[in-house]
């Protein structure tokens, strides 16, 4: 299992995290001490075909339970709601300020994601099926002192944007 996302507080009292299983699906975990407290499957054919892939996952509370729902190129993929007292997003999330976010690996080190990841948004808010599908494949702008765009946009990195021609540092990432 190889870690793309890891977001934990900075008591260890709540987590979640997106990986990628040896039988290549992309699954998200979430929980308050044990992260098998939700353990949701999103994607079923991740890496199949050898070609770049976009991939977003949606969690939103409501008074349902939560709704989990995964996309792939922009298209749905799949929806899953959750309504036992697990899926308590209250009580599942950090609780105390400061959150740590690791990309391809845990928090602590090991399970490394191995591969190309081209860009990484995480959004404060539930993106709709509507601006997944319209915005997958294209550069996500910022906001300005006189512009108000993404202002739900909590941290996008955009790796490799440029060369330097120089294959040592080229073979880094530059963000």
């Amino acid at each position: 299992n190889k870690t793309i996302m890891h977001v934990s507080s900075s008591k260890g009292k709540g987590a979640f995290k997106v990986r990628l299983r040896s039988n290549d699906k992309i699954q998200f975990l979430m929980g308050s001490g044990s992260l098998t407290e939700i353990n949701e499957t999103m994607i079923d054919d991740a890496t199949s075909g050898g070609n770049w892939n976009h991939f977003a996952i949606t969690v939103q509370s409501s008074s349902q339970g939560m709704t989990f729902k995964s996309y792939k190129n922009g298209r749905q993929h799949k929806t899953r709601i959750g309504t036992t007292t697990n899926f308590n997003i209250s009580r599942i999330l950090p609780s105390e300020t400061g959150l740590t976010l690791t990309l391809a690996s845990n928090a602590g080190g090991g399970a490394y994601f191995t591969g190309s990841i081209d860009e990484f948004r995480f959004w404060k808010k539930a993106r709709t099926a509507e601006q997944i599908y319209n915005n997958w494949f294209v550069p996500i702008g910022g906001g300005t002192n006189k512009h108000n765009s993404n202002i739900d946009l909590g941290c996008y990195l955009k790796f490799n944007e440029g060369i330097t021609g120089n294959s040592t540092i080229d073979s880094r990432v530059l963000d």
